[in-house]
């Protein structure tokens, strides 16, 4: 998902800047990290999967365009 992402979040951060950029990236890897635990302590494998897999990679893919 990161690399996905990091693609498609170049047309985003270009057009909203980078503030909001790394604010968004924040706000999806720390869900991700909720969700994910939440999955774990749930026994739950969609859940961790979609938290921490798809979330969390989203997050940190949307976070590595405004540095570069």
């Amino acid at each position: 998902m990161q690399g996905v992402t990091a693609a498609l979040a170049g047309n985003m951060q270009m057009k909203y800047g980078p503030r909001a950029s790394m604010a968004l990236a924040g706000l999806m890897y720390g869900g991700g990290m909720i969700v994910g635990s939440a999955g774990i302590y749930l026994h739950s494998l969609t859940m961790l999967y979609f938290g921490y897999g798809v979330m969390g990679g989203c997050g940190v893919g949307i976070c590595y365009t405004p540095p570069i």
